[in-house]
């Protein structure tokens, strides 16, 4: 579903690119539970990043600045919380 939304995306059909990331977020959404974490838990959340930033890029393309701000934050908090990458050191 991923690659057939970057294929959407890159040709600049956002809309159609929306539906298969919307598709595959609802699969990653379903596949992370912090209460049951597998071994590719992870890998899941690292493409639910990938997927979000993507929808971020296709909202703003399509000029939908609020939705865009959300899938790019919450994009944003889940690579923080995978790569703790702006956490004080103390």
């Amino acid at each position: 579903l991923v690659s057939v939304a970057n294929v959407y995306f890159k040709i600049s059909n956002y809309q159609k690119a929306l539906e298969y990331f919307e598709q595959a977020l609802s699969l990653l959404d379903h596949d992370v539970h912090p209460s049951r974490p597998g071994e590719n838990q992870k890998e899941v959340e690292e493409l639910l990043a990938y997927v979000l930033n993507n929808m971020g890029l296709c909202y703003r393309r399509l000029k939908q600045a609020d939705k865009s701000l959300e899938s790019f934050v919450r994009s944003f908090e889940i690579y923080n919380r995978l790569h703790n990458k702006f956490e004080h050191e103390d």
